[in-house]
């Protein structure tokens, strides 16, 4: 290219340059569409071969059910049958049985061409009649001689010939086994099925196994032994695996992908209704030679578009370069004409600097005015520029804070953490809160948001963010922190007193310990919600700024107060020692007020309430609200627990307890008004039951685990009972009350019910 002009140069330059580009372009195209092809084809050719393994089963299994018909044929003969009946009643000898059946026996032997003996049995199991070719020792003792079922087992060699033998009971009228056929067939048809190579190509062939002591035994010779006996086959073979999971029920494609030696791609899978197994094999070389062949065939029509391209390419770019060279002059003259174009422009530039200086500084001014701390590092993390807000934060001047690392202003603890700003990512953003030393030495706290910056102009990256005082907000945190503690301690004094009292068992003392605590809890929850809802206020009237969701804080806490002094107020009506206040009144009206009040929480789980509600059951002696308090509790109970859609019972009537009942219950009155409230809910195991009325016990994530247990205590208040059961069915309250109307005796005529 020596001597050659600069255009010429630059033409023959673009022309070598689209060569290879389109060169390079096709050689990776044709990869990328000969590899996928290449193992599509592959997985076809493996489909195939997995489609003659299911043909070949599927003839083997029509072969062997054809094979038990004939047997149950031979076995149903009524004549043999009968005969076989007589002697096994006595009334016939065994001579007399050997000649008449022999010749039937005989008859079904030439009537068959696979079948070469027959050997029948008594119910006894003992050989009575033999014809044809007698069954081979290895077939002694014959499994499952009294099965009422047609089975077959072996193969077995005799020579270089194998046989099946197939067992068929012979049954009477009555379906009673009377004795059994075992047939001798000789399997040259399911021999022609195997050696049958049609699309199996030179070196594809069946083979069919069986599993006997952990060998691998052939029904028949491989392909290239046919007069030699059936072998055995290495279990370590791709072969010999494939046959090992066919036992197993397994069906699949195997291929030895690391032996040299060992290149037989196979097919398997089990016989049904059989413990044998069958695979299909073909060499790899050969089942893959038709792809091989296509895909030669494929690349070479590729590199013969490829080159066709290639040349198309020199012949369409040689003359565009040609016109590109002659436009080289026109291009110069134009590039002057832009190069007086841009001094224009540059000009007009020096207007623009000007501008944007003028909105620097009035950025930079803006900058001064925001309450935060705006700040650059490097990427060392020293200040290369901060706004004078730092000095009212941290209390240096501006000029002391430049050029000073971000870690000297942190305190020691949390240095380690404002080091990792360092390793982020361009773009990342850290946003963590930090405590600051000011110049005195007094601890403040910051919440600094930074970002990574890669920059285009010096190339090393740098940092910019907003540091935010928080020191205000951090101490009513810690405020409100030590306030839950205070809180989480008097809970731990309800936790230690629960511990005594489930050690103790004393009643007395539960009633006792708990009031007092629940007292002496009532002073620390009033402080700790007034001052959480003075928080909320100074928050609603923007004293104080939400920077970190502490209104919902506040919100969540003084939720969780009002809760507390609910489970107070629950205590202490545990506690109460007040007696119950007795009026006549009837209680079928309080079951009704009470449903009616929960028909919200009823509807939105969609549960449907059956009630039954004794319409003569009149007035009952009882306390209304604290009756009303028990039907609250388990009505609540049987919402909570019934999952959506479930029914919940409620039932009125009478009950007159027996003597067993008045014993175990305690029952003592001689009727007693009967309320009955059951959930379709899960089976409550029996140690849950037997603690369900005990103080504090609750298997749920909320509440006290006192509202069954002051419910019992109600209802022993008022002299009754109160009982669980629980099943798969789901759980069924029962309450007693004790009935003092003597008009109950005129309204039920029944025999005592509890037993």
């Amino acid at each position: 290219m020596i001597g050659q002009s600069p255009a010429k140069r630059l033409q023959n330059s673009l022309v070598l340059s689209s060569v290879v580009g389109i060169f390079t372009v096709g050689v990776i195209v044709a990869v990328a569409s000969i590899v996928p092809l290449y193992e599509y084809l592959k997985k076809e050719e493996e489909r195939n071969l997995v489609l003659a393994m299911n043909a070949k089963t599927m003839a083997v299994e029509e072969y062997l059910a054809r094979a038990k018909d004939v047997a149950s044929q031979i076995a149903s003969r009524t004549v043999a049958r009968q005969i076989l009946e007589q002697y096994n009643q006595g009334r016939i000898s065994r001579a007399k049985l050997a000649e008449i059946t022999g010749e039937i026996l005989l008859d079904a032997v030439h009537y068959s061409e696979e079948v070469w003996g027959i050997t029948r049995l008594d119910k006894k199991g003992e050989t009575v009649v033999q014809v044809g070719l007698e069954l081979p020792e290895a077939a002694w003792p014959v499994p499952e001689v009294t099965s009422k079922h047609t089975g077959f087992y072996g193969p077995f060699p005799m020579g270089n010939r194998s046989f099946l033998v197939i067992r068929a009971p012979i049954m009477d009228r009555q379906s009673v086994l009377v004795g059994t056929d075992l047939i001798l067939f000789r399997l040259f048809h399911l021999q022609r099925i195997i050696e049958d190579y049609t699309g199996l190509g030179k070196t594809g062939e069946t083979v069919l196994g069986v599993i006997n002591d952990g060998r691998i035994d052939l029904v028949f010779p491989l392909r290239g032994s046919k007069d030699e006996v059936p072998g055995s086959i290495p279990k370590e073979s791709t072969l010999g695996q494939a046959l090992q999971k066919a036992a197993m029920k397994q069906s699949g494609f195997l291929r030895h992908e690391t032996s040299a030696d060992d290149k037989d791609v196979v097919a398997f899978g089990p016989v049904r209704n059989s413990d044998w197994c069958i695979a299909v094999k073909m060499d790899q070389d050969e089942l893959y030679a038709p792809v091989k062949q296509q895909i030669f065939s494929t690349s070479s029509i590729i590199v013969v578009l490829i080159l066709l391209g290639t040349l198309g390419m020199v012949l369409l770019v040689r003359p565009l370069a040609g016109k590109m060279i002659v436009r080289t002059d026109e291009l110069e003259r134009q590039v002057k004409e832009k190069t007086a174009s841009l001094k224009q422009e540059l000009s007009e530039r020096k207007k623009m600097v000007r501008w944007l200086k003028d909105s620097e500084r009035r950025y930079r001014t803006l900058l001064e005015e925001v309450p935060d701390v705006i700040f650059l590092l490097d990427k060392e993390g020293h200040f290369t520029y901060v706004n004078t807000q730092v000095e009212k934060f941290i209390h240096y001047p501006v000029e002391k804070i430049l050029e000073t690392p971000l870690q000297d202003h942190v305190v020691p603890e949390d240095r380690a953490l404002v080091e990792t700003m360092f390793t982020m990512s361009p773009d990342a953003i850290w946003d963590e809160e930090v405590g600051m030393i000011d110049a005195s030495g007094a601890e403040k706290f910051a919440r600094i948001r930074s970002k990574a910056i890669l920059s285009e102009e010096t190339g090393p990256i740098r940092y910019e963010g907003v540091m935010r005082d928080i020191t205000r907000r951090k101490s009513l945190e810690e405020e409100v922190k030590a306030s839950r503690e205070q809180l989480i301690e008097k809970i731990k004094i309800i936790d230690d007193l629960y511990e005594h009292i489930v050690q103790t068992g004393k009643s007395k003392a539960i009633a006792d310990h708990t009031a007092e605590v629940a007292h002496e809890l009532r002073q620390p929850l009033a402080i700790i919600g007034g001052f959480a809802r003075r928080l909320a206020r100074q928050f609603d009237s923007c004293e104080i700024t939400d920077t970190g969701g502490q209104r919902e804080s506040c919100r969540i806490i003084i939720d969780e107060i009002k809760r507390l002094e609910k489970i107070l107020d629950t205590l202490i009506d545990f506690t109460r020692h007040e007696r119950i206040h007795l009026k006549r009144v009837d209680p079928n009206d309080i079951i009704e007020n009470v449903l009616r009040v929960n028909q919200g929480r009823i509807g939105e789980k969609n549960l449907r309430v059956e009630v039954n509600l004794e319409k003569h059951v009149g007035d009952v002696s009882l306390d209304p609200e604290r009756f009303e308090q028990v039907v609250r509790n388990l009505v609540s109970n049987a919402i909570e627990a019934s999952p959506n859609g479930e029914v919940i019972t409620v039932s009125t009537g009478f009950f007159i307890p027996s003597e067993k009942a008045s014993e175990t219950g305690g029952l003592e009155s001689e009727s007693y008004f009967e309320m009955k409230i059951g959930n379709q809910g899960r089976e409550i195991p029996p140690d849950e039951l037997q603690k369900i009325f005990s103080p504090f016990y609750t298997t749920k994530n909320y509440g006290t685990g006192i509202g069954l247990t002051l419910a019992k205590k109600i209802v022993e208040e008022h002299d009754g009972s109160i009982s669980v059961k629980s099943d798969e069915e789901g759980t069924m309250f029962t309450l007693w009350l004790p009935l003092h109307h003597e008009r109950f005796s005129a309204l039920v005529g029944v025999v005592p019910s509890g037993s």
